[in-house]
């Protein structure tokens, strides 16, 4: 496991913001940092690359990243000699130079020994080598970004950090450069943080998931699990949703429907592409999710799924939302207070959902949600 200690107080002439964040993280696999407007997200990364160094009667920083000291009063770690890139949604691409030249660059400062793979290697490899000869200022957004990404991954960095790297392209290019990160992630085995306010974007890539509010850690885990926690919602004022993975087991093209299993329980959802035994990420709205004590007959829903209840809190004052164990991943169900109180409702109680519907996420790429 890879252990994160940020303690630190950026200040300027208007303000301070102080960040106090303690992980825990997988060494591998892309970890969404996940908040709202003005949490310290950005603060975060850019604290762990070594952006703020420490100046004359500031509050002493403290940064350890996997039990090296990159940061505090008696020392501070320059950012090339961190091992960590940073590729923030701006265009960080040096516009005197063509794409080979700027994917060149970081294999500049490698020892011989470490290079392992040539830059019009790499062009190739990803999918860039039309865009070898190419200045910056020709490129679209899209196309700055992969670009971007692979010249931060050539500095051969333990780590990789994305700030919100997405930003301001349009939705083919925001998906076709989640597959491109994905893929990189698996392909380079390094752990990848990644800055977003979107659900969709952590739903559609991201394998773990922290939660920042005010500079300190308000959950941290799973991505499927993390997303699922009522304060998390709540904090976000986003509509509950559930992240799931099922695999996939058969097809109805006629029917226009695809089937996966969770664990032993078996999901229908619109047709999709994909392989037998391949992994789709689903997207269940509580909206959508209707719950009764004993299985339903004769009702027009697909899908009918025992659940056990985990816990419930009430929300939004005449509802409650139910988390839902549906094999060992979790969904949501929003019920009303009066279901609530009518059949009272307890933990581990065995109910069936009725799911209305079921979305596919577009373009994934990976392992499982837990």
């Amino acid at each position: 496991m890879l252990k994160v200690h940020v303690h630190l107080t950026v200040s300027d002439q208007d303000s301070k913001f102080d960040l106090a964040i303690d992980l825990v993280l997988p060494k591998h696999g892309i970890i969404a940092i996940y908040g709202r407007s003005g949490a310290g997200k950005s603060t975060f990364l850019k604290a762990l690359a070594g952006l703020y160094p420490l100046q004359k009667g500031q509050q002493v920083g403290i940064v350890h990243f996997d039990s090296n000291i990159l940061q505090d009063k008696r020392k501070f770690i320059a950012p090339e000699k961190r091992k960590i890139a940073y590729v923030s949604h701006q265009n960080d691409l040096f516009s005197h130079l063509t794409v080979i030249e700027n994917l060149q660059y970081p294999l500049k400062r490698l020892l011989k020994s470490r290079k392992s793979i040539t830059a019009h290697e790499a062009a190739k490899q990803f999918g860039l080598d039309h865009l070898n000869l190419r200045y910056p200022s020709v490129l679209s957004s899209g196309e700055k970004q992969k670009v971007s990404i692979v010249r931060a991954l050539l500095s051969q960095p333990k780590i990789l950090l994305l700030d919100e790297p997405v930003n301001n392209l349009d939705a083919q290019s925001k998906l076709e450069l989640l597959q491109f990160i994905r893929e990189l992630a698996i392909e380079f085995s390094i752990p990848v943080f990644y800055v977003t306010h979107r659900f969709s974007e952590i739903a559609c890539i991201a394998d773990h998931l922290v939660m920042i509010e005010a500079g300190k850690v308000l959950a941290a885990g799973p991505v499927g699990e993390v997303s699922s926690r009522v304060k998390v919602i709540e904090s976000q004022k986003e509509e509950p949703k559930a992240i799931l993975s099922a695999t996939l087991t058969r097809h109805q093209p006629e029917q226009g429907l695809s089937f996966g299993k969770i664990d032993i329980i078996e999901l229908a959802f619109p047709l999709v592409e994909g392989d037998i035994g391949s992994v789709k990420r689903l997207i269940v709205s509580a909206q959508d999710v209707t719950l009764s004590i004993g299985k339903p007959q004769a009702v027009s829903t697909l899908n009918v799924v025992p659940v056990r209840v985990l816990d419930f809190k009430t929300y939004d004052k005449a509802y409650a939302l139910v988390r839902l164990k549906i094999g060992e991943q979790t969904m949501l169900a929003q019920a009303s207070l009066g279901f609530v109180k009518e059949h009272d409702l307890t933990r581990t109680q065995q109910v069936y959902a009725q799911i209305a519907s079921v979305n596919v996420v577009t373009s994934l790429v990976g392992a499982p949600v837990k």
